[in-house]
This record gives structure tokens, C-alpha cells and sequence, in this order.
């Protein structure tokens, strides 16, 4: 699939087949002594080498970390056997899982290769990089042993964000600091003369070797703390390393400029599309910051710390009560809402500004497949094109879950709609009609994390079967979370999801994904026990809340009774999780509470009201919120923006509303998918 280049100035250059070709370490004659101390350290020959190393630089997608053109000159300078023993076992243990058959000339009956497999290859990497880091010193390990010790990490991590892989992760971000990497460019002060004798341009190549390991191990200290709810090991406010130009131009030592990640989430757009770099890799690390960003607001942090919770731990749960209802009141400001409608806006705008060739449109990603029987009319594109726009598509999704699962939790913790009175951004190509979105328009937070479930799961259904060979092992999470939001649909709004039969297949195309994920990069088995168990769970819960909610029904009655007026708090409404849930969504009668204290009346779908928070009697708002405070005490309503949303919160005098205070596990759902 072929775009026009986005810039004006630079005629960008045709991905030409590197200098990487079949048989060029037989070549590197001043090498031998040591590629045959590799060879016979790894078990492999000659022609085993050759074949690894070009299914690495094949089908490695998640990132690029070598200069391909020159990586036989970059063999031939490591002196030190063990420095290249640990970079070459560190390639292999990516390239042994592909099938190298399909990427080499071996017979086309052969079908296991003669070598080790990939957790062989793993395990002599570590050995190698650890004795290569000690025989350091104290000096800075060469750049050859950190981009080995970055593809162990990479590999670490994929199969889980463990122990183990945090620490190592920790250490690849202490040696980049060692080297300075995330310094690169600060001694530029300004616009500078661009590169253009042979020498420069061959110095501008090596520094752009250099940023490229800086990003890959931003991405990684990205999704790593993402996954473990903490903060990031990387000092954001000190990232002065250009952002990675295309590979297309450093491969042919075409010089293109670049620019800083701006500390400013709407500016980083700008300045990357002013800049002219359209590198994937630099796209996809903008849309990535903002997912960031919005994962690391003071509540985000809270709700997955606090997610960590066992369920049935009643102790736990009442110290997050506590907390929600206490300290976070106190901390909670407007800022937070500010942020989230820059967080919003900055996502609308890189979206509209990526290039085309990495803008998703729709269209089937066949990842370089041969078209199928069923279908020989569907284009083959590139794999490497695929995968970036696969890749920034989901990040992009994955972006939009966070900053708007903030109000979702909210929702659904509290029993609350968040009312608006406009249309609902937009985000470019939707899987979900517009009418839809249209309808479910009073549940901004929850509608958005929705529609981005059901946008990864049509990519993945416009996706080549083979796909997950080619994309990067970490968006594995990004595809847990859609499914989990789709057993959440089912569940709680069965009357939302259309057709069941046709919901169930959504969950179990997704969770497929999954299952192949873990199959081919040893992706958490974890994910998969927690899915499979996922509609049972809350299928319990369900029951649990439509028990107390019947017995909560029964006391208002009671209470009706009675001499006296009183209010009647949303969660006490005798409306069930199921109603909840579709008004939560937009779909069903909207109820407003203020025109009666317990018998709800029905509201016209087309005033853009939504439910109140909290109820009124018949009693004005203002006499209405006297008596609370008479009978309260220090009781504080506040309405916070954000953009044209309300975002409220109680205060320790008010007890959980919408789902019961029992339901623990229910009540942190959504901050723990984002974990």
C-alpha cells in the first residue's frame, strides 16, 4: 500500500534491499577468527548465522534498532568475542521463533531448522551480557552490549512485566544514562547546517543508531509501567534525543531533520509534522506519550494501585473507600479535568496529522500475505507498512481508553451520567456508526472506551491471520483490554450488544488474538486465565448487586413510609446494574431523579439531561443541599469540568452509589483493565 510522502522539500528515497544479503558474513574475512568463536559458542555455522541474522532484519517489525546497510561493518568492528557473542545470541532469540524456511533458500521440505531454539539463544545472552557488563567496570558498556541487553529486555518483557524484567529494564535505562543517551542533541542550540560531506553525514548515521536505542528503551519504560501502575523510570522533563527520523532515509544516509518530544502534549504534534519527519516509529511514540499521560493523572495512579486489592480483601476495600471519599476529595482539583480535555484534544490532533501511510482507513492489512481464495481481489502490501499502521492504530485506541477511563470508573463506581452538550469527538476512522455514537452520547467516558474496543476488534478482523508474527508482542495487552471491555458489555448491557451470538464471537475472535499472542511470543499465560475467568466473576457480581439492589429497593419503601421526607441516593433507586449499565451507555429511557424522590419518571431521550447525581425532592436545589448538610455534616458537592463534561465526587459522608459497596471486585473493573 503506497501513500504520497506528507513531505514537501525531500524527495524521500525507495526502500532499497540492504547490504545485509544471503552470504555476507563469509565476506567479513578480517572477522573470521571471531564469527567462528560465535559460532561455535551459539552452535550454529556459518550458513545458520547468515539465515538468523536475515530473519531478524526480515521480520523484526516492533522496532529498528540496527543500520541493516552497514551492520556487516558494524560485525567487523567488535573486537571483543564476547561482545558480539552477546549481540548476535541476543538477535536470535527474536529471529529463531519466525519460520525462516518461508525467508531463506532451505528446501521446501525442511521443516525445523538445525539450530536452538529461541529460549537457548535467550539464556546465552544473559550470560554473555551480564560477564560483558562486569568486565565494564566502571566504565560505559560500548553501544553493541546496550542494544544486546535492550532485545533481552524486549524479550523479558513480552513474556511479562515480572520481576525480573522490571530490574532489567531498570539497568537498560542506568546504562542509557551512562551513555548519555537521552542527551544527544542537547548541545544544539539552534537551527544548525545540515550534514552534507560523506564524514558528516556518516556521524549524523551513527547518532541516529544512538537515538534509536533511546526510544526503544522509552517505549519499554512506557509500557512497562503502564502494565505495573508506576512511574516511569525515565525523567521525562529530561529528554533532550531527537525523535528517530525514517528508516528509508538513515539507511541511504539521506539526512532528515527532526525534532524534541515536547514536554506539551498538544504541541508534539506540531512539531513533529513542522519538522517533516514522517518515521513511524517517531508517530508512534507521540501517540504513545499521550496514552502515557493520561495514564499517569493522580487518579489513574490511585485506581491501579489500589487495584492490586484481592477481592474479598475487606480490610483493603474500606481503605480505598477511605481514600475515594477522603484524601482524593482533598486532592482531586480542576486541573485534572483540564488535563484531560488537553489529554483529548492533543489525541484529535495527532490523529488528524499522521501520514498517510500510517493513518488507518478501513481497509484490510494483509502484512505482506498472498490474497486468499476467498477473497484474490484483496491487495498485498507491505509488511512493514501494515505493521506501523497497525501499530499506531491500536496505540491510538489504547490512548483514548485511558484518558477517558478516568470517567468511565466514575460512572460506573458512582452510578452516574456525565452530561454534554455537543456532539462527541472525533477521532478519524470508527468501527462504530455515527448515529451509534450519536446515541450513546450522555456516557462520554464509558460510550469512548467502548467504541475503542470495538475499533481494535474490526482492525483485527481486517487483519491477516498471520499478523501477530509481524506486529510488536506488547500490543497483546491493548487486545486483552478490548476483550475485557466486550465481557463487560455483555454482561451488564446484553441489550446494548445487538445480536449475542454475534457479541460472543467478538469476545472470542479477541481472545484468539490472545491465545496466538501467547503461542508465538510467550505472551503472558496470565491474560488468558484472567479473561477466561472474567464473565464468571462478574456474572457473580451481578447477581450479588441485583440482591442488594432488591433488598435497597425494599428499604426505600419502607422509608416511603414513613412521617418524613428524605432523599434517596441514586444507588438506593431499586434500579438494577443492568439499567445502570444502559444508561450508562445511552440506550433506554433516561431517568431523572430531581422530579421525584422514588418514583423515577421517565425523560424524553431527546433532552440532552442525563441523570443526576444526585437526587432532589421537591425541594429546591439550594434548600435541598441545606438539609444535607444539616443531616451530613460536612458534606461537599463540587463540579469540576472538563471541556463539556461534569465530573463530580463526594464527600466521607456519602456512601458508594450505582453498584453497592459490597461489590469490590466490580468497583475497580475499569482501573484494573488499564493494569
Amino acid at each position: 500500500m503506497v501513500h504520497p510522502s506528507h513531505q514537501p522539500n525531500l524527495t524521500s528515497p525507495s526502500r532499497t534491499p540492504p547490504s545485509t544479503q544471503r552470504g555476507f558474513f563469509v565476506n567479513l574475512v578480517g572477522s573470521q577468527n571471531t564469527l567462528m568463536q560465535v559460532c561455535e559458542s551459539l552452535e550454529l555455522t556459518i550458513d545458520s548465522l547468515q539465515k538468523l541474522t536475515d530473519a531478524y532484519f526480515n521480520r523484526m517489525m516492533a522496532f529498528t534498532l540496527f543500520h541493516e546497510p552497514s551492520f556487516g561493518d558494524k560485525i567487523q568492528s567488535i573486537k571483543d568475542s564476547l561482545h558480539l557473542k552477546a549481540l548476535m545470541a541476543s538477535i536470535f532469540s527474536i529471529s529463531a521463533r519466525f519460520n525462516i524456511s518461508s525467508d531463506s533458500e532451505s528446501s521446501p521440505t525442511s521443516t525445523m531448522p538445525n539450530w536452538p531454539s529461541h529460549a537457548h539463544f535467550h539464556r546465552l545472552a544473559k550470560g554473555f551480557i551480564d560477564e560483558a557488563l562486569d568486565g565494564c567496570d566502571d566504565e560505559p558498556p560500548p553501544i553493541c552490549v546496550t542494544q544486546a541487553l535492550v532485545l533481552c529486555t524486549f524479550y523479558e518483557l513480552a513474556r511479562g512485566v515480572r520481576g525480573h524484567a522490571w530490574r532489567l529494564l531498570g539497568t537498560c535505562v542506568r546504562v542509557a544514562y551512562e551513555q548519555r543517551l537521552h542527551l544527544i542533541d542537547s548541545m544544539t542550540p539552534g537551527p544548525t547546517k545540515p550534514p552534507s560531506t560523506q564524514s558528516e553525514l556518516l556521524q549524523w548515521s551513527g547518532m541516529e543508531e544512538r537515538r534509536r536505542l533511546w526510544w526503544v528503551i522509552w517505549q519499554m519504560d512506557a509500557f512497562a509501567s503502564t502494565v505495573r501502575k508506576s512511574p516511569t523510570a525515565i525523567d521525562q522533563a529530561i529528554n533532550e534525543t531527537y525523535l528517530p527520523v525514517s528508516d528509508d532515509f538513515w539507511f541511504q544516509n539521506k539526512y532528515q531533520p527532526s525534532c524534541f518530544l515536547d514536554p506539551i502534549p498538544t504541541e508534539r504534534s506540531k512539531r513533529l509534522l513542522k519538522s517533516g519527519n514522517n518515521s513511524d516509529m517517531a508517530w508512534f511514540v507521540v501517540v504513545n506519550s499521550i496514552m502515557r499521560d493520561a495514564q499517569v493523572l493522580a487518579r489513574g495512579n490511585i485506581h491501579g494501585a489500589l487495584s492490586d486489592l484481592m477481592p474479598g480483601d475487606d480490610e483493603g476495600f474500606h481503605s480505598l473507600k477511605y481514600y475515594f471519599h477522603g484524601h482524593f476529595r482533598k486532592t482531586q482539583s480542576s486541573e485534572d479535568g483540564r488535563q484531560l480535555s488537553l489529554l483529548i484534544r492533543a489525541l484529535q490532533q495527532t490523529v488528524a496529522a499522521l501520514p498517510g501511510r500510517l493513518s488507518y482507513q478501513g481497509g484490510y492489512l494483509s502484512f505482506g500475505d498472498l490474497p486468499s481464495g476467498d477473497n484474490p481481489a484483496q491487495p498485498r502490501s507491505e509488511p512493514r507498512e501494515d505493521s506501523a499502521q497497525h501499530a499506531v492504530f491500536l496505540m491510538s485506541q489504547l490512548a483514548r481508553f485511558m484518558i477517558y477511563h478516568h470517567l468511565a470508573f466514575s460512572e460506573i463506581l458512582l452510578g452516574t451520567i456525565f452530561s454534554e452538550s455537543g456532539g462527541s469527538p472525533s477521532f478519524e476512522w470508527s468501527a462504530t456508526p455515527r448515529s451509534e455514537r450519536e446515541r450513546l452520547s450522555n456516557s462520554e467516558g464509558l460510550r469512548s472506551c467502548l467504541e475503542a474496543s470495538d475499533n481494535i476488534y474490526a482492525v483485527i478482523r481486517r487483519s491477516s491471520e498471520t499478523h501477530i508474527e509481524w506486529t510488536n508482542p506488547f500490543l497483546a495487552s491493548t487486545v486483552w483490554l478490548a476483550a475485557s471491555l466486550q465481557i463487560l458489555r455483555k454482561v451488564f448491557a446484553p441489550s446494548t450488544c445487538g445480536d449475542l451470538s454475534e457479541q460472543e464471537s467478538k469476545i472470542e475472535v479477541l481472545r484468539g488474538v490472545c491465545q496466538r499472542y501467547t503461542d508465538f511470543w510467550d505472551t503472558p499465560r496470565s491474560l488468558l486465565h484472567n479473561l477466561d475467568s472474567l464473565e464468571e466473576r462478574l456474572l457473580k457480581k451481578k447477581a450479588e448487586i441485583a440482591a442488594m439492589e432488591a433488598q435497597s429497593a425494599l428499604c426505600c419503601e419502607a422509608r416511603n413510609r414513613g412521617q418524613q421526607s428524605f432523599s434517596v441516593s441514586a444507588g438506593a433507586s431499586g434500579r438494577n446494574p443492568a439499567e445502570n449499565f444502559r444508561f450508562a451507555t445511552g440506550i433506554g429511557p433516561v431517568i431523572n431523579l430531581s422530579q421525584s424522590p422514588v418514583e423515577p419518571q421517565f425523560m424524553d431521550q431527546g433532552h440532552g439531561g442525563g441523570l443526576s447525581l444526585s437526587p432532589y425532592t421537591s425541594m429546591g436545589r439550594e434548600d435541598w443541599m441545606d438539609s444535607r448538610r444539616d443531616s451530613l455534616g460536612n458534606m461537599e458537592v463540587a463540579n469540576y469540568s472538563t471541556g463539556n463534561m461534569e465530573m463530580p465526587y463526594f464527600s466521607p459522608s456519602e456512601g458508594f452509589t450505582g453498584f453497592p459497596e459490597a461489590d469490590q471486585e466490580l468497583s475497580l473493573f475499569i482501573s484494573t483493565l488499564v493494569g
